[in-house]
C-alpha cells in the first residue's frame, strides 16, 4: 500500500501529541459495472473510493473519525476533530484497543490476483444475451449485466497490530422475456461470487433465465389453501445461505 508509511508517521504523530494509544483503518474500492442490451453496451460505470478511519484513545476517552482527504490539511483535521471529541465525552475503563498478541493473521476473504476489464465484463454479458436468445420462445432479453469489484483493506494500531487484505466480487445477471398467447413472461437468473472461476458459466445462466420466463407462459393464479412448492435449487438454497458451487452443481 503505497500510503503506509505515511499513515503509520500519522500514527506516531498522535501519540507525540498526547494520544495514549491510537488504530487506523484504511479502505480503497475499486468498482466496474457493465450493462448490455442487443450485443451494444448501453452503459460502462466505474467506480472508486478510498477512506481512512481513525480511532484515538486519551485517558479511558475513545473518539473516531473519518477522511478522505489524506493531505497534510485533511489529517490536520482528524487530529483536530479527534481533540474535540476527546474533550466532551466521559472516560471508560473499557476503553482499549487490541493487544497484539490477541489478534491473529486471519485469511477472511478470497482474491484474484489479475483485475478484469471492460472486456471481459462485456464478453460475459453478451454470451448470456445471447445464450438467452437462443431459447425457443424468447422474445428478447431485457437486459445482461456484469460487475467485478476489488477492495484492499488495512489495519494497524500503536500496540503492534498491523494487518491487510484484499477481497473481490464478481456478478453476472440476465432478464429474459417471453412472449406467449397471454402477453409476456419475464424471468431472471445470476450468479455472485469472491472468485471469478467459482461464477456459473453465462451460457449457463442466459438459458436458465430463457427456459424460465418460457415456462411461466400461460401461467394461472392459485387458489388460497395449502399447496406443495418446488424451489429452483437456487431459490432453495438462498432461503438459507449463499450458496456454493458445490450446492448447485
Amino acid at each position: 500500500m503505497l500510503l503506509r508509511q505515511a499513515f503509520l508517521d500519522f500514527m506516531e504523530k498522535l501519540l507525540r501529541n498526547g494520544m495514549d494509544g491510537v488504530e487506523l483503518y484504511h479502505r480503497e474500492d475499486d468498482a466496474m459495472e457493465v450493462l448490455v442490451r442487443e450485443r451494444k453496451v448501453e452503459k460502462l460505470e466505474e467506480s472508486s473510493s478510498r477512506g481512512l478511519g481513525v480511532r484515538a484513545l486519551k485517558a479511558g476517552r475513545l473518539a473516531f473519525t473519518y477522511t478522505t482527504d489524506f493531505s497534510a490539511t485533511g489529517l490536520r483535521e482528524v487530529e483536530e476533530t479527534l481533540d474535540s471529541v476527546l474533550s466532551v465525552i466521559e472516560p471508560d475503563e473499557h476503553n482499549l484497543l487490541a493487544p497484539k498478541e490477541e489478534v491473529e493473521e486471519v485469511d477472511i476473504a478470497a482474491a484474484d490476483d489479475a483485475e478484469i476489464g471492460p472486456h471481459w465484463l462485456t464478453e460475459q454479458a453478451r454470451e448470456m444475451e445471447q445464450s438467452a436468445l437462443q431459447v425457443d420462445g424468447v422474445k428478447r432479453v431485457a437486459e445482461a449485466r456484469a460487475s467485478s469489484r476489488r477492495s484492499s483493506v488495512w489495519l494497524a494500531n500503536s500496540n503492534g497490530v498491523e494487518l491487510a487484505n484484499t477481497l473481490t466480487a464478481y456478478s453476472l445477471s440476465v432478464e429474459a422475456l417471453a412472449e406467449g398467447a397471454d402477453g409476456l413472461e419475464q424471468a431472471y437468473s445470476y450468479s455472485v461470487r469472491r472468485l471469478r472461476r467459482e461464477l456459473f458459466a453465462p451460457k449457463r445462466l442466459g438459458q436458465e433465465a430463457g427456459s424460465l420466463a418460457v415456462s411461466l407462459l400461460g401461467g394461472k393464479p392459485v387458489a388460497s389453501g395449502e399447496r406443495t412448492v418446488v424451489f429452483t435449487p437456487l431459490a432453495a438454497c438462498l432461503l438459507y445461505t449463499s450458496p456454493s458451487p458445490r450446492d448447485l452443481s
